[in-house]
C-alpha cells in the first residue's frame, strides 16, 4: 500500500466514523 492510497484509506475511515458520530447526534437532537 502506497502512501496515496493509505492516506485515502485513512479519510474513508474517518468520514465513517464523523458519520457515525453525527447520526448519533441527530438521533439524540
Amino acid at each position: 500500500m502506497n502512501q496515496l492510497e493509505l492516506g485515502f484509506f485513512d479519510n474513508l475511515v474517518r468520514v465513517q466514523l464523523d458519520g457515525k458520530t453525527i447520526g448519533r447526534i441527530t438521533t439524540w437532537a
